[in-house]
């Protein structure tokens, strides 16, 4: 459903982040110019992701015209920066997994730790907002 295609997508788009980070870091050599992204960076990411999957999820239920995306209201950042903060520990695991580099590890490790820590924060959000959805929810899958 729209949940865990939300899910998959804002996993997606950090992981298609942290890979090009791992890319990055690759190429490495002692230079003090290169590229690296530090997890609070990764938590911005995951909480404008957040957002926006909030955004589209509202205004597809019909709640609201789709405006300008940087203009979130109030209470919908302070429920994701809540939620950040709740699963810091989690998403801080997530960016440790995706340094390490793809033949150290199974490549899919980060994603497969990341996806499940998206798909709660996301639907801890919308239930919040929407706790009429909580039927729809309990089948979605993880």
């Amino acid at each position: 459903g729209g949940l865990s295609h939300g899910a998959f997508t804002i996993g997606g788009a950090i992981l298609g982040a942290l890979a090009e980070r791992t890319y990055a870091k690759s190429q490495e050599t002692e230079d003090s110019n290169r590229i690296s992204w530090v997890p609070a960076f990764l938590d911005r990411q995951t909480r404008d992701a957040l957002l926006r999957y909030l955004a589209v999820t509202h205004c597809g239920r019909g709640r609201g015209d789709y405006t300008d995306p940087r203009e979130f209201p109030l209470f919908w950042r302070e429920a994701t920066e809540e939620i950040i903060q709740q699963k810091k520990k989690d998403l801080n695991q997530a960016w440790i997994l995706a340094k390490v580099p793809p033949s150290h590890k199974n490549p899919d490790e980060a994603e497969a730790f990341l996806v499940p820590i998206l798909t709660t924060m996301a639907q801890h959000i919308l239930l919040k907002f929407y706790p009429e959805a909580k039927s729809w929810l309990k089948d979605a899958p993880l």
